[in-house]
């Protein structure tokens, strides 16, 4: 893992992990996510609720992993092999599939987000980062429903 900002980062965080189906909890000794080549992580400022943060809940739940898919916060560390363009300080948004029993370490409902490069966006000063947080669900709305109805 190649650090970009501070090589000072925590061990571990608080995020809201799983408890089984229907129940959520906080823990407080949650590692940080490792970081393969192609990811960031990501200190989180704000994050989206999403329909299927319910849905992952009540249906799939996998007691342990951290929930949450929408998140927006700033890049403190790059993997080795992350996209060109991104830097420290950089103030992103973007999703993970949070409830993820083969990634149980991703999720956007923690301090710290290790998020594939490739699909965070960058968001200007002007927008806050809880608009960021939403601007990939609204993104991801849009392209369902103009899909879905045939809209152009």
């Amino acid at each position: 893992m190649t650090f970009v900002e501070s090589p000072q980062l925590p061990q571990f965080q608080t995020a809201v992990v799983a408890q089984g189906l229907g129940k959520l909890g906080i823990q407080y000794n949650v590692p940080i996510p490792t970081l393969i080549p192609d990811m960031a992580l990501v200190k989180t400022a704000a994050v989206a609720i999403n329909p299927a943060d319910a849905k992952m809940l009540d249906y799939s739940a996998a007691p342990g992993a951290i929930h949450g898919y929408h998140f927006a916060g700033t890049v403190v560390a790059l993997g080795e092999n992350a996209r060109a363009g991104l830097a420290a300080g950089d103030r992103v948004a973007g999703f993970v599939h949070g409830m993820n029993c083969l990634q149980p370490e991703i999720g956007a409902f923690a301090e710290y987000i290790g998020a594939t490069a490739d699909i965070l966006l960058k968001i200007p000063d002007s927008l806050s980062f809880e608009e960021g947080a939403t601007t990939c669900l609204r993104k991801l709305s849009r392209k369902t429903s103009t899909s879905q109805f045939s809209i152009e």
